[in-house]
Parts: structure tokens; C-alpha cells; sequence
């Protein structure tokens, strides 16, 4: 069946973003081995959408950050040094990222960034290595890893292997060999690389997607999207968005009668906010997930950070029990361990090379062991499949872990 397209205005931000980096970041760069570094104190910096339409995200992944710290802090810090979050906004807008990376760099003067968000970190990728800044970016996005850079690591499971591990979710263990499935995702680098990992897997089983539609992330569904995905027939609807696209996509079939399984395949689109907003229209809703969950209570990492975020982080942190808060714990779990690695005699060389000597590191369920090496700069490569609970107002889990085929993992880490 020949494709259906929704064809949509899309902007020149990023474009307008890499001028803006040429213009920011000119001549030679001197690097600082002790940059944001004291005998009592050490500087990370987190760059994240603290205003606008992805504020509630970013702000719990602050939250989890600033909660651990505050806990390791109080302990007496790492090897006597406390640590300082420096935090910033660049509201999901990749111009406004590279204007606050130079405030990080040459005002604050953190030894390294949190980059929160594909687009807006994706185009710190030059300004980073330039000024040798370790760059720890809550994003899986492929041009951060592949080809494999020393002050960049992707905190998250590929996009594109999330995305293909839904589709052979639906192929081998739903044991459907030809799915018609229509596509909606956010038209950014975010949104596009669940695309591009979807199509993967499409091209490595045999089938074409029968109906696509970009969507412009906090805008209104498209009516007509949610039209032609019917007139498609599609058997599935994947989503490459964030949470409130999902919702506002689930609401939308749901008033238009489309009701077909829909599965979130980039793990922001597992955020239980969806059950909460889409609410029965979410009754067929999966997603993939790379990290534990609210619910794993019985994984002795989850179970501490529920019980040190209900003494050190905001109220609310327990009620929303969000995604994105646990997007923000486990790096910094991370960076703890790899500044107790690093040694009493810190510099930000030595920082990366503890990163780099991480080998199946256990965080006690929070997330999949974690191997970071020279060559390998994304700490998963998996992901599960959960799935909407009405009952219990959240996204349970209903499979192992799940990975891509071997030969799209190599394609998108560029083996």
C-alpha cells in the first residue's frame, strides 16, 4: 500500500543553532584540568527545559539530581569535595542551549554538563569537545555516540534501538510477520530518530510502514493524522513523541473511533502522566522503557530512591512518581561513583577516564548494568515493553529485556 504522508512546517532552528555556535565559540580553546574543581567543592552543570512545553520533564530530572547530591553532600561529599549543581534553561530550543553552555563554560565554570533533551544537546556535540567539556547527555540520540567522541556520553538506550526493540516486540514475540503500522513522532532530532529506528526494523523484517505523520511536539494532534492512519488500516500506531503528544494523539483516536494497539517507542513516552491525561483512551497503550520503574519496589535501587527522595526531594516527587525524575537519579548515581573513582586529586581528564572504567557497574535495578568504554559512549542497549494499567494509573511491565537484532545495533552504534 503506497504511504500517506501529513506534511507539516518544519523550522530551521538547529541550522540557525549551529551559525549561532560558530559565532559563540571562536578560537583556540584552552582546557582546564582542575575547571570547577576546589579542595572542598566540584561544579556539574545541568542544561534542561525548566519553561515552555517540556518544563514539568526537566524540572523532575533536576529534582532526582538535587536530591541525590543533597544526600551525598550531607554524608560529607566525595573524597571531602561537596557538589555543586549549577542549573540552566534552555527551554527545549537548541539556540537558547548554546547560550547557556557558554555561561557554563566561562561564567560558572563546571568541570562537566548534564545535557538534558536531543535537540538541544545534539548541538552542543562541537562546542563541547572544542572546550573539552565532559558532556553526559540524558538522550540517546546517534550523533552523540556514533561515531564515538571522549567528552560525550548518551545516558540513555539509543533511540533507534528503543524504536526497533518495540517493533520486534510486535514481529517475534506478538508473532506478527507483516504489521501494517502507521507512525507519528515529533519532527525534531528527537521524534526522528524513533522514525529512523522504526523504518530499521521494518526494512530487517520485510514490511513497509503503511502511514506516517510528523507532528511539531506541543502543538495540536492533526485531526487528518489520526484520518488517515484509519483509512491506512493500520493493525498498530507507534509513537516517537514525548508524553503530551502521546496524550493528546490517544484522546484523538479515541474521538475518531481508531482503536488499535498504540505503543510509545522512545522511552519519554512511558511517562505514566499519559494514563493520567489520556485515561481510558490509554487502555490500549504500551510503551518501551530503558530504566526501572516507580513500581519495581522489590529492586533494592528503586526502594532507596523512594526512600531518599522522600526525605530530601520536593513533596510532590512521590505523587507524580515520574519518568523523568528517575531520568535524572541514575546519572547521578553515575557521576558519584565516577568522582569516587577518579580520586582525591580530581581533574577533568581523570573524571572521564573513570567514566571509561565502568564494566557491568549495578545499580541495584534502577537501570541495566552499565558498560562505558572509549569505543561504546550509550550505557544500554535495550530496553522492556510496558503497558497502561488503568487501575493503577501507571505503565506496568510485561517483558524481559528486549534488544534489537544484532544487525541494527551495529548499523546505529557504527560497528
Amino acid at each position: 500500500m503506497r504511504m500517506q504522508t501529513i506534511r507539516m512546517k518544519t523550522t530551521g532552528i538547529v541550522l540557525a543553532g549551529v551559525f549561532i555556535s560558530t559565532l559563540i565559540f571562536t578560537g583556540p580553546a584552552v582546557a582546564d584540568s582542575k575547571r570547577g574543581i576546589t579542595d572542598t567543592t566540584v561544579k556539574i552543570g545541568i542544561n534542561a527545559p525548566l519553561s515552555r512545553v517540556l518544563a514539568h520533564a526537566g524540572k523532575a530530572s533536576v529534582d532526582a539530581l538535587q536530591a541525590y547530591f543533597k544526600y551525598v553532600n550531607e554524608k560529607g561529599g566525595v573524597h571531602g569535595r561537596k557538589i555543586q549543581l549549577v542549573v540552566s534553561d534552555h527551554q527545549y530550543e537548541p539556540s537558547q542551549s548554546l547560550a547557556e553552555f557558554k555561561k557554563m563554560v566561562t561564567r560558572n565554570k563546571v568541570m562537566a554538563l548534564i545535557g538534558w533533551g536531543t535537540p538541544p544537546t545534539t548541538i552542543l556535540i562541537e562546542p563541547a569537545m572544542k572546550e573539552k567539556m565532559p558532556l553526559l547527555c540524558i538522550s540517546g540520540g546517534t550523533p552523540l555516540f556514533n561515531p564515538a567522541k571522549r567528552y560525550v556520553v548518551a545516558m540513555i538506550t539509543p533511540y533507534r534501538l528503543q524504536a526497533a526493540a518495540v517493533v520486534t516486540h510486535i514481529v517475534e514475540k506478538l508473532g506478527d510477520k507483516n504489521p501494517k503500522i502507521g507512525l507519528f513522532y515529533n519532527n525534531d532530532d528527537f521524534g526522528r530518530e524513533g522514525k529512523a529506528g522504526v523504518e530499521m526494523a521494518a526494512k530487517h523484517y520485510g514490511f513497509d510502514i503503511v502511514a506516517e505523520a510528523p507532528h511539531i511536539t506541543g502543538s495540536p494532534v492533526d485531526k487528518a493524522a489520526v484520518t488517515n492512519f484509519k483509512s491506512a488500516g493500520v493493525d498498530y500506531v507507534l509513537v516517537g513523541a514525548h508524553s503530551g503528544d502521546v496524550s493528546s494523539l490517544l484522546l484523538e483516536m479515541k474521538n475518531q473511533g481508531l482503536n488499535v494497539d498504540v505503543y510509545g517507542v522512545l522511552a519519554p513516552a512511558s511517562d505514566r502522566k499519559i494514563v493520567l491525561q489520556a485515561k481510558e483512551a490509554a487502555k490500549r497503550y504500551y510503551a518501551v522503557d530503558a530504566q526501572g520503574r516507580w513500581s519495581d519496589t522489590q529492586k533494592p535501587g528503586i526502594a532507596k530512591m523512594i526512600e531518599l527522595s522522600a526525605k530530601y526531594a520536593p513533596a510532590e516527587v512521590l505523587e507524580t512518581k515520574s519518568y523523568y525524575y528517575i531520568l535524572g537519579w541514575y546519572p547521578a548515581l553515575l557521576i558519584v561513583e565516577a568522582l569516587e573513582r577518579a580520586g582525591r586529586d580530581l581533574t577533568v581528564e581523570k573524571f572521564l577516564d573513570a567514566l571509561n572504567s565502568f564494566k557491568d557497574w549495578d545499580t541495584d535495578g534502577v537501570v541495566p548494568p552499565i558498560t562505558i568504554t572509549p569505543e561504546r559512549r550509550v550505557v544500554a542497549l535495550g530496553g522492556i515493553i510496558v503497558k497502561a494499567d488503568l487501575e493503577k494509573q501507571d505503565l506496568l511491565p510485561i517483558s524481559d529485556w528486549i534488544e534489537a537484532p544484532p544487525e541494527i545495533a551495529k548499523k546505529v552504534l557504527g560497528q
